[in-house]
């Protein structure tokens, strides 16, 4: 669960980084007042930051970026990565999964018995898991992404995905 993407500018490189410590020092006080829902921090070259959710969804991507000087303006090279929590999560689940799946095959093989569909309750929450989380991670990237646009407005020219 990780993606990338990049944005242009035509913007330079220090106003970029100010353009986005902008953004981000006024986040976190939500949407209706029409600020943007992001927070985190900007450094030099460097920022970090996670979108506003008074649910506390712990599946919403943590965005880094890095601003890269180019001809015609600088980009922003940023790198989508779940919460820790979730990567903690799914090192448990799936842990209980394959375990619970290692216990089907020693019981079917010892039984005798060729019961190993079984499996398939495991494998399917596993496979169900995945395709749920993986689906919710991509739209809650494309929607920090997008929200990041809006916040840019005219000055982002253009995105490409990765």
């Amino acid at each position: 669960m990780l993606k990338r993407f990049r944005l242009r500018t035509g913007l330079a490189p220090d106003i970029l980084r100010d353009e986005l410590a902008r953004i981000i020092s006024e986040a976190g006080t939500g949407e209706e007042a029409g600020e943007t829902p992001l927070q985190g921090s900007v450094g030099e070259n460097t920022f970090e930051v996670r979108r506003v959710n008074i649910y506390r969804n712990s599946h919403l991507p943590v965005m880094k970026g890095r601003l890269v000087d180019r001809a015609g303006g600088a980009e922003i090279e940023l790198f989508f990565r779940p919460h820790r929590q979730v990567v903690i999560f799914f090192s448990i689940w799936f842990t209980f999964l394959l375990l619970a799946s290692l216990l089907i095959i020693v019981a079917s093989l010892s039984a005798g018995s060729g019961r190993l569909w079984f499996l398939l309750v495991p494998l399917g929450l596993g496979a169900l898991t995945w395709i749920l989380s993986l689906r919710v991670f991509d739209s809650d990237c494309r929607w920090v992404l997008e929200a990041l646009e809006d916040a840019l407005k005219e000055k982002t020219a253009t995105a490409c995905g990765g």
